[in-house]
This record gives structure tokens, sequence and C-alpha cells, in this order.
């Protein structure tokens, strides 16, 4: 499994916070997998969800998945030029969250 799950209880707020590493080079397939199971642990917990990832995929590419959607959120990206240096530099680490 490349994904962690726990319950933070926060000033009378329960969140299902994840980590997860989607694999890289592979969009869809396995990485959309990993995303439904996410999704149906959350949908079963009742929680909101806080996502944090390297999804090795851009955000404008996990909207257009219609992740974000799903869960009822958007993506937070760190104020930065790129989370990845390699290559020409793109942003694959950050969070979607779903909203409270």
């Amino acid at each position: 499994m490349d994904w962690q799950g726990s319950l933070v209880r926060v000033k009378g707020l329960t969140i299902f916070y994840v980590v997860v590493y989607f694999t890289c080079g592979n969009p869809g397939g396995v990485n959309d997998a990993k995303f439904q199971e996410i999704l149906a642990a959350q949908r079963n917990l009742g929680f909101p969800l806080v996502l944090v990832a390297d999804f090795n995929a851009t955000p404008d590419e996990i909207v257009a998945r219609g992740w974000p959607a799903m869960v009822g959120g958007h993506v937070i990206k760190a104020e930065v030029d790129c989370t990845c240096s390699s290559g020409k530099g793109r942003h694959l680490d950050y969070v979607v969250a779903s909203k409270c």
C-alpha cells in the first residue's frame, strides 16, 4: 500500500488525514485505483479529507481528472516556483482538501 490514513481531531473537528505517493509516469490505472481506495475510505468514515501527496502530476492534471471535485474540495499548493526541480520543474507535491 502506498498510502496511510489517520483520524485527527482538532478543536472538535475530526479529519481523515492521508499521506500518499502516487506512482510516477502513470496518471491513470494504478493511481486511479489508489485514489478510489482513499475516496471509498473517506466516504465510509464520513469525515472531511486532507490528502497530502506526491501526486506525480500537476494540480491542473489532477483537477482535470476530477479528483478534487470527487471529495468536494480543492487543491492547496505552496507558493513556490516548483516542488520538483527535475526536468522543467513542476508542482507535484501539494494538498487536496475537502471543505469542512
